[in-house]
């Protein structure tokens, strides 16, 4: 039985589920695209793996003496809140995993 696997930008790839049987959907063009999660026939399991893939917020060496450190830190601070934990598991149907 011969399988075409297809090679697509990462952005289109829940698109292209409409010609398809099958696609590896990145979980940020999951719930966009309003695939149900809970349908998914393969989840990668959350691990050591995924910390190539962890979002960080990144500054210059001396950001602290930006004279935007004040707004700096209170993304940093907001985004440590279980509020934010709470928005980000949610919007992400729970593929999102705050660490």
């Amino acid at each position: 039985m011969p399988l075409d696997i297809v090679e697509v930008d990462a952005a289109q790839t829940a698109r292209q589920l409409q010609s398809a049987d099958a696609a590896v959907i990145n979980n940020d063009f999951v719930v966009e695209a309003g695939i149900d999660p809970s349908k998914a026939i393969f989840i990668e399991p959350k691990g050591d793996n995924a910390k190539q893939w962890y979002n960080l917020i990144a500054a210059k060496k001396d950001w602290k003496k930006a004279k935007n450190a004040d707004a700096i830190q209170k993304v940093v601070d907001a985004y440590h809140t279980d509020e934010v934990k709470k928005v980000i598991k949610e919007s992400s149907e729970g593929l999102d995993e705050p660490v």
